[in-house]
């Protein structure tokens, strides 16, 4: 008896697409590999790139530390080195530290050039950072020099760059006022310079700020009485002023910041 035997026979469509399949397989896997490989090569290039590019960074900025032979301006070059410029001092060209010049300062660091002492304002000194103002009693016509003390019959308030001449009334006998004083009465002023003149007998004066003293009436001398403040129904005399001629008050104090 002959027994028959049945085998499974697989179509070769199926065979050809699953061996199509494991092939597209194989090929999606190695573009996968050599895509992450050729971005592995790109960033590792990156980075090598990056740290080449910051270690030129760094040569150059210690070749601006060390190598330097000019900085930029309110700036000087000490031993290699790029230092700002101090206060009282000028960097005109990126090398070299100036001092100012008396009149002139440099009220901060990293200036290119000094600053004038403005009018009324002076510095006597080199190297210096901030301006004075003239001072009272004084005048500064030029912001190098050493205040002036005003003349007698003059006077100044802060910042003066001339004094002022008392006006009519008034008198001063110092020779750097910072203000002049009234005529008293009994007394007449007709010269700022002077000190006040008690009115002569025969004479009186009622107001403070004169410049005369006027006559007694007729009947009312009051004999040789001088400095009368009332002679018309009384001879009263005024108290007696005291005046010392050219008289001079302390000098103002200058080069306060020695650079």
């Amino acid at each position: 008896m002959v027994t028959s035997i049945q085998a499974n026979v697989v179509p070769m469509d199926y065979l050809n697409e699953e061996e199509g399949q494991e092939e597209k397989g194989q090929e999606i896997k190695a573009q996968e590999e050599e895509g992450q490989e050729e971005k592995g090569q790109e960033v590792k290039a990156q980075e090598e790139e990056g740290q080449e590019e910051e270690g030129q960074e760094e040569d150059i900025l210690l070749l601006e530390w060390y190598d330097q032979d000019s900085c930029q301006l309110g700036k000087y070059l000490y031993e290699g080195q790029c230092i700002q410029c101090t206060p009282g001092y000028y960097c005109p060209n990126g090398v070299s530290r100036i001092r100012c010049p008396r009149g002139e300062i440099a009220p901060g660091y990293g200036f290119e050039a000094c600053r004038q002492c403005p009018i009324g304002w002076y510095s006597t000194c080199d190297a210096q950072e901030t301006c004075l103002v003239c001072p009272q009693g004084f005048y500064c016509p030029t912001n190098s020099e050493e205040p002036l003390p005003c003349p007698i019959g003059h006077y100044s308030h802060y910042g003066a760059t001339m004094c002022k001449q008392c006006p009519s009334g008034y008198y001063t006998t110092y020779t750097n006022s910072s203000y002049c004083l009234q005529c008293p009465i009994g007394y007449a002023c007709p010269d700022p310079t002077q000190c006040p003149q008690p009115c002569p007998a025969g004479t009186y004066q009622a107001n403070i700020m004169a410049t005369s003293c006027a006559t007694c009436p007729v009947g009312h001398q009051c004999g040789a009485t001088t400095n009368l403040f009332e002679c018309t129904t009384a001879c009263i005399q005024a108290e007696t002023w005291t005046c010392d001629p050219n008289q001079n008050s302390p000098l103002p104090s200058v080069c306060t910041n020695m650079g």
